[in-house]
């Protein structure tokens, strides 16, 4: 008995739902957390750990910080156990195509989000992020103070892929219930 109590459940026992490669299908990208990410990436763990298990540890050695993650050769990747020069190979290459798709941001100026929206530009940059990767619609709006700083995107409405459903009440609701900054 006391070893079903010590008994680590591989993902593949974990509800479909909290599966990070179903979490990604059914939910999209943005709902995984980093370590879920990092898990798929991974791809396996080992007898008492699961990838999700690994990706946490990988994090916490690195104080959960992908800027510094990112930064680590792939051989002092391999001493976190669970991570083979395979693993950790295929890890920094993700990172390394995450630090490409922001240079190549920086260079259309769109390297960080506007605190305050002042110009088409400055919205677009708001946005980009949250919505430039997006295979269907999604209505987000920005809720600004009087100086025009964001105080929060909130999305709205997510739809297909050419079109989404917005209900004005709704939108109003929000902008009107929201504390002002």
């Amino acid at each position: 008995m006391s070893e079903d109590l010590n008994k680590v459940l591989t993902v593949k026992e974990w509800a479909a739902e909290d599966r990070p490669r179903e979490k990604l299908q059914d939910k999209g990208r943005s709902a995984l957390s980093n370590a879920e990410l990092l898990a798929i990436i991974i791809g396996s763990g080992f007898k008492s750990k699961t990838a999700v298990d690994v990706a946490k540890d990988l994090l916490a050695a690195y104080d959960n910080s992908l800027d510094k993650l990112a930064q680590v050769e792939y051989k002092k990747l391999t001493k976190i156990k669970g991570i083979g020069p395979a693993k950790a190979i295929g890890i920094v290459a993700a990172m390394e195509l995450s630090r490409r798709r922001i240079l190549l941001l920086q260079e259309v100026g769109q390297e960080k989000e506007p605190d305050k929206i002042t110009s088409s530009q400055a919205s677009y940059q708001a946005f980009y992020a949250k919505l430039g990767d997006l295979d269907h619609e999604e209505f987000h709006i920005a809720i600004l103070n009087q100086s025009n700083q964001i105080i929060k995107i909130q999305r709205i409405s997510e739809g297909g892929i050419n079109a989404t459903v917005v209900d004005p009440r709704k939108v109003f609701r929000i902008v009107l219930e929201h504390p002002r900054a």
